[in-house]
Formats: C-alpha cells, sequence, structure tokens
C-alpha cells in the first residue's frame, strides 16, 4: 500500500504519491520452473519489457533452462564425479556455468530475452508474495490484455504501484529523504529487523533522512490474504483477510512559504557577493526557529556545484562543519560574566605574555601593552561578531 503524505504545519502537502499502473506474480507452494516458464511465455506476448537489467550469469540459468538435455550432454564426466562424490552440487553447477560459450548465448532471440525478463522477476519473489513484474511504462493497452488473460495466466495480477512525489520539486528533498525500489527491496544490513515485523524482502522502505526514521508512521499496510491451496500446492481460492490501508501522514513544523522565502533570501545573497568579488562564497545555510518552543519553521541551504549551478543544500544546515570564528569572542566574555571571573565594566592590561627562549604573545590590537583595554568596548576591536 502507498505511504503516509509528508506535510507542513498548515497542511501543505510536501510528498504524495503518484499511482501507476502494474502487473504482479504470485509464486505457488509447488508451483514448479517449467510451470513458471510457460506463464512468462504468455505474459511476454501481452507485454514489453525492459531487457536490460538482464545479466550474463541470467542468460546461461536461462539457457540451461531452455536447452537442459545440451547442457547434461556437455557435462557428462562431472555427472559421474557428482555421483561418486568427488564433487559437490555446486562445483558442478559452477563448472556447467563456465563451460557455456558466449555463442551460445547469442542464440537467444529478442523474444527468448523478453521471456527472461520476466521469468527473472517471477524467481525474485517468494512464494505466495507479489513480486512486481513491470510497473514501470505499463501502458493501457497492456494493463487491458493481461487483464482480460488472468485466467489463462495462473499467479498473475494486474494492481497499483505508487512512486513519491514533490510539489515543491527539490525544496527540502534531502531533508525528505529516499525510498527503496520494489527491486532494491529492504536494506541488507537491516533484513533481519523489517522481516521480524512483518515485511517481505522486496517491500519499500524508507533509505534515509525523514522517510528513514520515520518509517513505522509512514509505511502502509498490506494487504493480508488467506490462500487455500489443494494437495499438488495449486492455489484454488483466495480471501481478503485484511483490504490494508495507505500509511498515515507526518506533519512537520516546517512553513513552506517561509522555506521558500528563506531559499530565495539566500540564493540572491550568495548571487549579490560572488558578484562583488567574494568567489569563495559558494554555500550558505540558514535555520529559522520559533523562540518560544523552538520549532523549525525554515531549514533551507544553497551552494554552488563544481558545474557552478546553485542547487539546493538543506541538509548543509545539520551536515555541514565550520569553524567558530569570531563569535569565540562574544562567547568567551559571557562565559567570564556567568562565571564572575570578570565583570561588566572591569578594565584589565592587555599587555604581551613573554615567555622562555625570547618568545611573545601579544595582542594585533595592543603590541605594545601599554594602555588599558575597557572590556565593554573589547567589541570595536572586533570586526565582526555574531551572537
Amino acid at each position: 500500500m502507498p505511504r503516509g503524505r509528508i506535510l507542513d504545519r498548515n497542511g501543505k502537502v510536501l510528498v504524495d504519491n503518484a499511482s501507476k499502473m502494474a502487473i504482479t506474480y504470485t509464486r505457488g507452494r509447488k508451483t514448479t520452473q517449467s510451470e513458471m516458464l510457460d506463464t512468462a511465455e504468455k505474459l511476454s506476448k501481452l507485454i514489453k519489457m525492459d531487457t536490460k537489467k538482464i545479466t550474463e550469469r541470467d542468460k546461461k540459468d536461462f539457457w540451461i533452462q531452455l536447452h537442459p538435455k545440451k547442457a547434461k550432454a556437455m557435462m557428462t564426466k562431472e555427472q559421474a564425479m557428482l555421483a561418486d562424490g568427488s564433487i559437490k552440487q555446486d562445483q558442478y553447477d559452477k563448472q556447467l556455468l563456465s563451460k557455456i560459450e558466449k555463442s551460445q548465448l547469442d542464440e537467444l532471440s529478442s523474444k527468448d530475452l523478453q521471456v527472461l525478463a520476466i521469468f527473472r522477476e517471477m524467481n525474485a519473489g517468494t512464494v505466495l508474495d507479489p513480486q512486481m513484474i513491470k510497473n514501470e511504462d505499463v501502458s493501457e493497452k497492456e494493463y487491458a490484455a493481461v487483464s482480460q488473460q488472468l485466467s489463462k495466466l495462473p499467479g498473475v495480477n494486474t494492481s497499483m504501484d505508487w512512486d513519491r512525489k514533490y510539489p515543491y520539486g527539490d525544496t527540502l528533498r534531502g531533508i525528505f529523504g529516499d525510498v527503496s525500489t520494489p527491486a532494491e527491496g529492504i536494506p541488507k544490513e537491516l533484513t533481519e529487523h523489517y522481516l521480524s515485523k512483518g515485511y517481505s524482502r522486496n517491500d519499500r522502505v524508507g533509505k534515509s533522512y525523514l522517510e528513514y526514521q520515520y518509517e513505522d508512521v509512514l509505511r502502509g499496510k498490506k494487504k493480508e490474504m488467506k490462500y487455500t491451496t489443494d494437495k499438488s500446492g495449486k492455489v484454488t481460492s483466495s480471501e481478503v483477510l485484511n483490504p490494508g490501508a495507505r500509511g498515515q501522514d507526518l506533519k512537520l513544523t516546517i512553513d513552506i512559504d517561509l522555506q521558500k522565502e528563506v531559499e530565495s533570501l539566500l540564493d540572491k545573497q550568495i548571487k549579490k557577493l560572488r558578484s562583488q568579488g567574494a568567489k569563495d562564497m559558494d554555500n550558505a545555510m540558514m535555520v529559522v526557529q520559533n523562540p518560544k518552543n523552538g520549532d523549525i519553521l525554515a531549514l533551507a541551504g544553497k551552494q554552488i556545484n563544481k558545474s557552478g549551478k546553485m542547487t539546493d543544500y538543506d541538509i548543509g544546515t545539520f551536515t555541514s562543519q565550520f569553524a567558530v570564528g569570531s563569535s569565540v569572542k562574544g562567547g568567551t566574555l559571557l562565559a567570564g560574566y556567568q562565571n564572575k571571573a570578570i565583570k561588566v565594566g572591569e578594565t584589565m592590561v592587555d599587555e604581551p605574555l613573554h615567555f622562555q627562549g625570547g618568545l611573545t604573545k601579544r595582542s594585533y590590537f595592543n603590541k605594545t601593552g601599554m594602555y588599558l583595554l575597557m572590556i565593554s568596548k573589547l567589541n570595536a576591536f572586533i570586526k565582526r561578531i555574531y551572537v
């Protein structure tokens, strides 16, 4: 089911879902490879697949599936070794793959590759778990053709899938994060964690930032099905136990209108400073908060990339590092006041410090150390100070 939306503080939609047509396949408990291949061949006559993802290993496995007798004839010696225990099954399989030559793979026709593209997706799923066969650029003609032939395509179904949609373009795009595709599924390092929570390996999950942090809120509730199978393992009927539901919405403290104003301001200021000769001014960030409760109202960043183009850099507001600079001076005075090390209005001699060996440390503003420096006038000697 689709994920929940992400909204700003006023309810304006920042991240939404765009529905799209999809073709899926659900493998039965005892469905054989030959049965799956037969279904793939029928389905290939109704839809057109992208074959760019097919690997050489896919082609070799498929060639073996299409030519089992030829494959067996190539392995007479190895079969005897497998039978007497001289080699293991994985060694046998590895040697078989190594014997299949490029010329044999070139025998696969464009029609064969269409079947293979479907067949490899069928094999990517687990038993009784819907697997996406095609969810990109499914035409209405394809969708209708498959829908009409479902009775002749065991395990195949037509459904709706979704993609994330961003009404405000790249604004806050980095903060929102990304969601995995059906092909990517759940992250490998979190497989056990997600499987224990009822996820399937090919489920789409948040991979970064808000999509990842609020996965439990945004994730949709999957449709729950009850399948009845006969003695051979074929599904004879199915029942919907829970229709599922879209994920919950996530409301942020961000004010998108203020966010856009801040981004515009940063864009103009960077360009203005660069036009005045500040060529090192290549990025700037700004965070706007409500001083009464700490709510983040805007979180904006802009930077000039290597090609000289202005791009969004909102994640720079909390991932970038900068030297603290002159703000330390004001902070030092404040720390002195708070700890009663100095008093407001107190004066002191800003005199040089002399160390053994003739080393001297002294203020740039008072090289002689001969006059008094009023703490209250310290800011007059500071080029800039940020509080």
